[in-house]
């Protein structure tokens, strides 16, 4: 069997995704992934094929704008970026076109060429679920932004510009808007969960047609995971998650530089990870070193606590090694993800604009001192078995139809041969 994988999104996408890649081709399948130029190493490390949506220069253009996607200017994004995005999508997709082909794509709102390939060309998808669902009885979390003719107007030339796309690539003009295929694919497209259904109090089967677990990071045994007791005897360590990708640009020296004050009065030392604009500044001196990328699994252990942005895969690793967190959540999905996880009594979580030396004093002390932080993390982790999970979600694919369905709006077009990339 075929699978290619398809993201749009950052690291905390690829990662969980390359990792069911890896498994997928260790069981006798063919896997590439589609995915930014930035995730060819990622792709090559897990052994996998790669096609990369973009060169080098568009997807720092694109990482400088990439807040739009959480503002009402949503559908410039999409113009200037996604719908070339997936035209290279639609291409690759039909290049790779064979009986056996099946597409799994994370579920977001700038990829739409994979809905597109299901409706006109027939070929099973997948989409997968990364974030957290809404939390009921949220307060002060938008969930939606007013519309105004600037952005009636956005969404119609990044409709036409699709339009133009599909018919160039043999498309039935008219069959083919995004938002009409956005809404259909949430009734017959169908949708797994990368977390267990516990951590959203049971909401996952409202989302989901299958919820399943964590996927385990990559690089760890099942025999050497799992929680490591602090060393009580030795300073200790605090790990400092700086954000997503596209999402720190004037986050993360202040991020930085608070963190350094806060390690600095708590007397522990600290390991801070950027995103891009980091700045590899000379470390000081038993306090704070600053990197750009270190795998979780491989610093959490042993650590006193972690502070991060909400990803889903963050706090799951935080978890499972039994750490502490401070979340501070900014943007898209991440203060559900901060919300849920917060109901669950393994984090603190804090605003951007309130996170101070004093009040980051306050809170990190507060769970390095307190043990029903980590008591709970490794007692909620322990419900779960990443492993098992990712060789029933491997199963799952490998044994799912994959037909298209009767209900789908669409019909199945006549298209051209295809064309090199």
């Amino acid at each position: 069997m075929q699978f290619v994988i398809l993201t749009v999104g950052s690291i905390g996408d690829v990662l969980p995704l390359a990792t069911l890649g890896r498994t997928l081709k260790t069981r006798g399948h063919r896997v590439t992934l589609l995915a930014h130029v930035v995730h060819e190493q990622v792709a090559e490390q897990n052994g996998l094929e790669f096609v990369a949506l973009s060169g080098e220069e568009e997807y720092r253009r694109s990482n400088q704008e990439k807040r739009l996607l959480a503002t009402r200017y949503f559908w410039l994004f999409l113009l200037r970026h996604s719908v070339s995005w997936n035209q290279v999508i639609f291409r690759a997709i039909r290049r790779f076109a064979s009986p056996d082909l099946r597409l799994l794509a994370v579920d977001r709102p700038n990829l739409w060429a994979d809905l597109t390939a299901n409706a006109h060309l027939g070929i099973p998808l997948i989409r997968v679920l990364t974030d957290l669902p809404v939390a009921p009885a949220t307060v002060g979390l938008t969930q939606g932004v007013p519309w105004g003719n600037v952005q009636r107007l956005l969404a119609a030339r990044a409709e036409a510009a699709w339009s133009a796309v599909a018919a160039k690539e043999g498309l039935s003009v008219g069959r083919h808007q995004i938002v009409r295929m956005m809404r259909s694919s949430q009734w017959v497209v169908p949708r797994i969960a990368l977390w267990p259904d516990w951590i959203a109090s049971g909401m996952g089967k409202r989302w989901a047609s299958h919820v399943f677990g964590f996927v385990p990071p990559q690089g760890v045994s099942p025999e050497g995971w799992g929680p490591a007791v602090e060393n009580r005897g030795q300073r200790r360590r605090v790990v400092f998650v700086a954000g997503t990708a596209g999402t720190t640009g004037g986050w993360v020296n202040r991020f930085y530089d608070v963190s350094r004050r806060v390690c600095q009065v708590l007397g522990c030392d600290g390991l801070l990870l950027g995103a891009e604009g980091v700045d590899e500044r000379p470390p000081t001196p038993g306090f704070v070193v600053r990197r750009s990328f270190r795998p979780l699994a491989e610093v959490l252990p042993g650590a006193s606590a972690i502070v991060h942005h909400g990803g889903i895969g963050t706090a799951a690793t935080a978890m499972k090694c039994g750490v502490p967190q401070l979340i501070i959540p900014r943007v898209f999905a991440q203060p559900f993800n901060a919300e849920w996880l917060r109901r669950l009594g393994v984090c603190m979580v804090l605003e951007a604009r309130s996170y101070t030396v004093q009040m980051g004093v306050k809170c990190i002390g507060e769970l390095m001192g307190q043990e029903c932080y980590r008591t709970r993390s490794v007692e909620l982790a322990q419900r779960s078995d990443y492993y098992a999970d990712l060789n029933r979600i491997c199963g799952f694919l490998e044994d799912w139809g994959g037909r298209p369905s009767a209900k789908w709006p669409f019909k199945v077009d006549r298209v051209r041969p295809a064309t090199d990339l």
